[in-house]
């Protein structure tokens, strides 16, 4: 019984751990283009396990938008639709007609800048804020998207597997060789 129990403790020891995905945050900020006016900073957390955005807290200055009218200071810190690379924020309750604020990027999971394509602040389209209407666009030049890059996941070097390996050799020499001494 005992030889069966060191034997599953080898093999659990043995085998490989599995690594989760961790997320990345990114830090944005930028500036919408003419005729809109007015700038956004902010962050957001991108989930690739699940390939989505799950928090965000991002704040849109005051300002115009595409068509002249003013547009009021915001801090969007509820996700409501979130895809692999599209980031819609607004505040809760959603709603139609709420504002909210859209962004269009390509994730880079290696810590770099990641591509922005288009991105806008924006009138909620549906009830559930999942589809919007642009109301000022997004400079995409002049944003700034950066992360920090993942934490490493800790792992044995080669040397330390051979010396686990040779010292769960040696534990099992030691055991079956005293079986064999008493019997």
């Amino acid at each position: 019984m005992r030889i069966l129990a060191g034997l599953i403790l080898m093999l659990v020891l043995a085998l490989p751990g599995v690594a989760a995905a961790q997320t990345v945050t990114y830090n944005v900020s930028g500036s919408f283009q003419a005729p809109g006016t007015g700038t956004f900073t902010g962050s957001f957390v991108y989930d690739p396990g699940i390939s989505k955005v799950t928090s965000a807290n991002i704040s849109v200055g005051a300002g115009l938008t595409d068509t002249g009218a003013a547009r009021a200071a915001q801090t969007y810190t509820a996700v409501s639709y979130s895809d692999p690379g599209v980031l819609f924020v607004s505040n809760t309750p959603f709603g139609s007609g709420n504002p909210g604020f859209g962004l269009s990027f390509s994730p880079n999971l290696n810590a770099g800048t990641p591509d922005v394509s288009s991105g806008s602040d924006n009138t909620c389209a549906s009830a559930s804020c999942d589809s919007m209407i642009a109301r000022t666009s997004v400079n995409a030049a002049s944003v700034v998207l950066s992360s920090a890059p993942p934490a490493p996941v800790p792992t044995l070097s080669e040397w330390a597997m051979i010396l686990l390996a040779l010292s769960l050799a040696g534990g099992a020499a030691i055991v079956i060789q005293r079986r064999a001494v008493q019997a």
